[in-house]
């Protein structure tokens, strides 16, 4: 992903100066400093009340995060569900956020949505997956 940096110098001497300053700032963030695109993350979820075990979420938009250069893989990113899956659930219905924090910080918070269909099970098949819950199993 490219990273684009603006420089702002106040209180240069000149032209010259100006532009040298400009070139420090610049080479440093692109040098101490990288932009990752989050958009290609997917992940399945378990549903309940479905023809289908599980679903594919995956987020809506992608967006760019800038953090010190090799400190992307510190970053935690956790899934928050709006309620527990249950069927039926449509293509695109949004069904929570992806969290992503680095250092305790909370960096984006982007929308989960379900990439795929998950039909409503028969009467009977929902019965007896609710028996199976009361199980345990």
């Amino acid at each position: 992903m490219d990273m684009r940096l603006v420089s702002v110098v106040l209180g240069s001497t000149g032209v010259e100066a100006r532009t040298a300053q400009t070139q420090k700032i610049l080479d440093y963030g692109f040098r101490f400093f990288e932009t990752k695109n989050i958009g290609n993350i997917t992940k399945s979820i378990p549903i309940s009340g479905s023809t289908k075990d599980e679903i594919k979420v995956g987020l809506q938009n992608s967006k760019p995060i800038t953090l010190a250069r090799g400190q992307y893989k510190l970053s935690q990113q956790a899934i928050e569900l709006n309620t527990e899956l249950s069927a039926p659930i449509n293509k695109g219905d949004n069904i929570g956020h992806l969290v992503i924090k680095y250092e305790g910080k909370k960096l984006a918070k982007l929308p989960l949505i379900a990439l795929e269909s998950a039909p409503e099970a028969g009467f009977f098949s929902r019965i007896w997956d609710w028996i199976l819950s009361l199980l345990g199993l």
